[in-house]
């Protein structure tokens, strides 16, 4: 009985890890707009994100365009070549 509980427990912790990582994040929010950015893999859309966060100011999202956010390595190993990573930030208006 032991023994089937550990496979359960570790299925359960990965599953809560994969949902939290495949959000939509909120940059930043206010009355006026909102950016989001959206991983790589996603369980929620930029636009129902935005919509929510403009609806607790009582108004509706408005898309406006997409920026982007450029990230370095943080440590570059001996010989590598430093590469650039883009994230688009998703900038909506509440109206």
């Amino acid at each position: 009985m032991f023994m089937c509980q550990a496979p359960v427990r570790y299925l359960a912790l990965a599953l809560v890890g994969l949902a939290a990582a495949g959000c939509v994040d909120v940059v930043e929010s206010s009355p006026h707009a909102v950016w989001v950015k959206k991983p790589l893999i996603a369980f929620g859309t930029i636009e129902g994100t935005a919509a929510s966060e403009c609806e607790k100011y009582g108004k509706r999202a408005v898309f406006q365009g997409a920026l982007e956010d450029r990230y370095s390595p943080a440590v570059k190993s001996a010989g590598s070549e430093s590469h650039s990573v883009f994230v688009p930030i998703y900038a909506f208006d509440c109206q």
